[in-house]
């Protein structure tokens, strides 16, 4: 949620799901498979596309939504800025940016402009096989659309670069105006459940329920409610940690419903520098395979086991 945190301001969906059935005109799937992964989101993009909405997919696989699709960019794996440069290329050579939104709204559009000017459609071509027509065909699509709407996961965030793919999201709805009205926005469709609603309750090292830890308004809500003041320095992400094991920096890990050795960015890296720690401990309901290499595993209680909350990934 860096990606969105840093280009829009806040970590989630701009926009509400059910938006997709009744509003949206432009669906963009990016790196979601979602029909398997997200189905009741599906079921309103289904119902969107059945009101006459159109579909733009880019994926490396051929998936199910890829099947329904207009356009289906079959990109090489790790091409996605690319792609999304190139459309940005096609829309900005086209005039078809909304000027409007962007001097009302946008800061920084020439430094994209010329960032950009070299992602053309017949480079697009060259580098990834997938036609030139078909590039051109897709940011025309999205950019003259009423709303347009992106939806993308993991397959676009678990990469090195995965912050940067979430920022060329946001300029390619910025530039076309696609903030601030229904059926349109930038839409993460979050990995697990409740992941939104564990990120809305500050279980992140930059946050609290109020907001960013050095922000005035979350350090005013930590001397209010919880009567301390709270420090502002935010903590180290998780990315961080293999370097902190082996820097001796971090002497013990407390693993809890995640599994850094198959989902970490660098997975060799991180099991390497668990071999530095004090205290490895994992507590999941499954044995993982970063259980296995723990010296501590505790069990975990399900959903039905236990009382709290749950909030959906549009809120």
């Amino acid at each position: 949620m860096a990606g969105l945190a840093s280009t829009l301001g806040n970590g989630t969906m701009t926009n509400d799901l059910v938006e997709f059935a009744t509003d949206t005109d432009v669906f963009l799937l990016i790196g979601t498979n979602t029909s398997e992964c997200h189905p009741i989101i599906a079921m309103q993009m289904q119902r969107g596309l059945e009101r006459g909405a159109k579909m733009i997919v880019v994926d490396p696989k051929r998936t199910d939504m890829a099947k329904k699709a207009d356009i289906f960019l079959q990109i090489p794996v790790g091409s996605n800025i690319k792609t999304l440069n190139t459309m940005m290329n096609v829309i900005i050579s086209e005039n078809l940016q909304d000027t409007e939104f962007i001097e009302k709204y946008a800061e920084g559009f020439e430094y994209l402009k010329e960032a950009v000017k070299d992602f053309t459609p017949e480079r697009f071509e060259r580098e990834t096989g997938v036609k030139k027509e078909l590039i051109t065909e897709a940011a025309r699509m999205y950019a003259k659309a009423g709303s347009a709407a992106i939806c993308y996961t993991m397959g676009i965030t678990q990469f090195s670069d995965g912050t940067s793919n979430v920022f060329s999201l946001s300029n390619l709805a910025i530039i076309t105006g696609n903030l601030g009205k229904k059926g349109a926005g930038v839409n993460p469709l979050r990995g697990q459940n409740n992941v939104q609603g564990s990120c809305d309750m500050g279980a992140l090292p930059n946050v609290i329920p109020a907001g960013a830890v050095n922000s005035a308004y979350a350090q005013e809500q930590a001397r209010k409610v919880w009567h301390f003041e709270l420090n502002p320095v935010p903590g180290f992400k998780l990315t961080y940690a293999p370097d902190k094991m082996d820097s001796g920096e971090l002497k013990v890990l407390y693993v809890y419903g995640e599994n850094p050795v198959m989902s970490d960015p660098w997975t060799e890296h991180f099991v390497h520098a668990t071999h530095h720690l004090d205290c490895f401990i994992v507590q999941d309901l499954f044995f993982t395979e970063s259980a296995q290499k723990a010296d501590v595993v505790l069990p975990a209680a399900g959903w039905g086991e236990k009382d709290g909350t749950f909030i959906n990934t549009s809120r």
